[in-house]
């Protein structure tokens, strides 16, 4: 999924989910398990993070999309976050069916 995510940045919201839904599982572990588990899956978030230090480097924001000015207040809103993952052009409605097993 972090993989994926180099591809179209909202999986990375799922790659997210299930870091938190392993690192939430280890809790059950001893502390030196807990820590191996947690290391490798943040090595395996690690992906998500290289469009952002990439552009942080290469251009000094995160995203060139707050150059362009596409992350202005006056974007945002409930239905645009709910268009993500409803709408069929982008198909994200089959991955968050998969968060369900």
């Amino acid at each position: 999924m972090a993989l994926a995510s180099l591809q179209a940045a909202p999986l990375a919201l799922a790659a997210a989910l299930f870091w938190a839904e392993g690192a939430w599982g280890a809790r059950r572990l001893g502390w030196d398990a807990r820590l191996r588990v947690v290391g490798r899956l943040s090595l395996a978030l690690a992906p998500v993070l290289l469009p952002a230090l990439f552009s942080l480097v290469a251009f000094g924001h995160p995203s060139p999309l707050v150059l362009a000015g596409a992350y202005a207040r006056s974007h945002m809103s409930v239905f645009r976050a709910l268009e993500l993952v409803v709408d069929p052009n982008l198909r994200l409605l089959p991955y968050v069916g998969c968060l369900e097993d």
